[in-house]
């Protein structure tokens, strides 16, 4: 799997069927959708010393796509992790099988809040999410995207980390 930055990926490997003017008109979004996460890593402090994703890259880097090689199509999806929580944004076709690999529509948006949990009596991980977000068309799908990482950013501001971390911390969770 490949990681590309937002500023050297093409947004038509998410949406391959878009009109001609739709990838120039999705870039501001982008954009805004990748300060917005930039914004979250800097309020998380996830810095240099924050957890890297599956990539080895450091985290609260902004948006990224994500490509199978020899499939051209992707997602587009954003990681901020610090010691205790792993925040996650995602805009991406919903694969039935492994070897699905037919375009959107629909699209899905998905975001989440997530404190691991590896203690023997945990029952796996705990976490807080904006998931199902289907979309049928690439506006939609990237203004999803906006909105999703608004979620983001309010869980943060109204405490929702320390909420999941705090359920991870209790006994037979």
């Amino acid at each position: 799997m490949e990681a590309i930055p937002l500023d050297r990926g093409d947004i038509r490997w998410v949406f391959p069927d878009a009109d001609q003017g739709q990838p120039a008109a999705f870039r501001p979004l982008l954009a805004e959708v990748d300060a917005r996460v930039r914004h979250l890593a800097a309020r998380l402090g996830a810095g240099p010393d924050g957890a890297a994703d599956e990539h080895g890259r450091e985290t609260g880097g902004g948006l990224w796509f994500r490509r199978v090689e020899g499939i051209h199509l992707a997602g587009v999806f954003a990681l901020v992790g610090t010691p205790a929580l792993t925040w996650t944004l995602g805009l991406y076709v919903p694969r039935r099988c492994l070897w699905d690999i037919t375009p959107g529509p629909p699209w899905e948006v998905h975001a989440e809040v997530v404190a691991g949990c590896d203690r023997d009596e945990c029952r796996g991980d705990h976490s807080e999410e904006m998931d199902g977000w289907i979309h049928e068309s690439p506006s939609d799908a990237v203004t999803g995207l906006l909105e999703a990482a608004d979620w983001l950013l309010a869980r943060q501001a109204d405490g929702a980390g320390a909420r999941v971390a705090a359920h991870r911390d209790q006994p037979n969770s």
